[in-house]
C-alpha cells in the first residue's frame, strides 16, 4: 500500500498545526482547583489569577452552590504546582487590568512542608475577610505541626 505525497505532506501540515496550536495554549496540562466566596460580584470569566505578582492563571465562570460562589480557577501548565496548601484568594480590581477583577493569591502557612495544596481555598472579598482567612489558615497549620 502506497501512500500519495499529498497524503503525506496533509499529513504533516495537520501535525504541525495541532503542535502550534497546543504550544501557544498555557492551560493544555495545567490543573482547575476552585476558590470559594461568599459573594464573587463583578468577577467573570478570563479575570486574571495572581500569586507573588505573576499571572498563574484565569478564572473560569463562577457559580452558586450552597449559598457560597465556587469560582473554577484554570491553572497555567508551568504554575500548575505553584499553589500551596493554605493560599487565600482575594478579590480585587486589577491593576494591569483597569475596569477588570482579579485574584491575588496570598500564603497564609509557609512552613507546609512542601505540601501540594488541596483543589479548594478560600477566598476573600475585602482585606478584613482576607485578615480572618490567613489567620484562621495560619491557625489551623500550626494546630497540624503541633499534633503531629
Amino acid at each position: 500500500m502506497q501512500i500519495s505525497v499529498r497524503t503525506s505532506a496533509m499529513a504533516v501540515l495537520l501535525m504541525a498545526l495541532l503542535a502550534t496550536a497546543f504550544s501557544g495554549c498555557q492551560t493544555v496540562g495545567g490543573r482547575t482547583i476552585t476558590v470559594k466566596f461568599r459573594s464573587s460580584e463583578g468577577l467573570r470569566s478570563g479575570d486574571a489569577v495572581y500569586l507573588a505578582g505573576v499571572q498563574i492563571g484565569e478564572c473560569g465562570a463562577p457559580e452558586v452552590a450552597v449559598g457560597k460562589s465556587n469560582v473554577p480557577v484554570q491553572l497555567y501548565r508551568k504554575h500548575k504546582d505553584a499553589v500551596p496548601a493554605g493560599t487565600v484568594f482575594l478579590l480585587t480590581a486589577d491593576d494591569k487590568r483597569p475596569g477588570q477583577k482579579c485574584l491575588i493569591g496570598y500564603g497564609a502557612v509557609l512552613a507546609n512542608g512542601g505540601q501540594l495544596s488541596g483543589e479548594i481555598f478560600p477566598g476573600a472579598t475585602n482585606w478584613i475577610e482576607l485578615v480572618s482567612l490567613v489567620g484562621a489558615e495560619k491557625a489551623k497549620g500550626l494546630v497540624n505541626r503541633l499534633t503531629r
